[in-house]
């Protein structure tokens, strides 16, 4: 059953354009997450895709927030970060200076992230629109900065707490912090931008071909790929 977690469309296409985020608590979501991570969070599984699929474009509200900013979005994305991360830096997908020196800059890719309860996050409000430059991490697979270095004009550092869990609908450009909790990421993209991107890996079965399969006849386009070797201890993203 998709998720009933409701968003005004436009207010939250008008805050991520200009803020690099959308926010929005909702308990019955939380519940959802929090039921997931019982179950060891199997992202690259039937129930994972499908679990995934409900609490984003399955979702009407979320699917017009999204392709309101994105043409025809792909999904390609599908990673877990917590409280792991160093409360010290801020983290981002994407290099928001890459973005910066084009002539006609657009958002690359949203993150629909789906928090645990009692999750907090900083945001780094602003920074998607800056000329930084975050430094790769081979340990975390995201692009990094010191917290001290988004001190600056233009970036607004802006703690959230969600204590029932909650959803947010995030550039890829824009800097954040996990001090507490976890966060599904679900990350979506153009044609043009997904690309460059690696395919997202998915153990080989009839199962789970079968569940793409039907994602698609439910409008999602996707940017996975099947791989033999990968087994179901390797099927798990946390």
């Amino acid at each position: 059953m998709a998720s009933t977690c409701s968003l005004p469309a436009k207010d939250a296409e008008v805050s991520i354009r200009k803020t690099g985020v959308f926010r929005v608590e909702d308990a019955p979501l939380g519940r959802r997450v929090a039921e997931f991570s019982e179950r060891g969070l199997p992202t690259r599984t039937e129930f994972g895709l499908e679990f995934c699929a409900e609490n984003t474009l399955d979702n009407r509200d979320i699917r017009t927030v999204i392709e309101s900013i994105l043409d025809r979005p792909r999904w390609g994305l599908l990673k877990i970060y917590s409280d792991k991360l160093p409360s010290d830096s801020a983290f981002f997908f994407h290099n928001p200076s890459f973005y910066y020196n084009q002539p006609t800059p657009q958002i690359p890719t949203l993150l629909v992230q789906l928090w645990s309860p009692g999750s907090q996050m900083v945001f780094y409000e602003g920074s998607h629109l800056q000329n930084i430059n975050p430094m790769e991490s081979k340990k975390w697979g995201l692009l990094t900065l010191p917290c001290v270095q988004m001190r600056r004009d233009g970036i607004t550092e802006t703690p959230v707490g969600m204590a029932e869990g909650g959803l947010a609908i995030m550039d890829s450009r824009l800097g954040f912090t996990i001090p507490q909790g976890y966060v599904v990421n679900i990350g979506f993209a153009t044609e043009s931008e997904i690309q460059f991107w690696a395919k997202m890996e998915l153990p080989d079965s009839e199962a789970l071909r079968a569940k793409v399969d039907e994602l698609r006849r439910r409008r999602f386009e996707t940017n996975f790929t099947f791989v033999k070797e990968l087994d179901a201890a390797n099927a798990r993203n946390k």
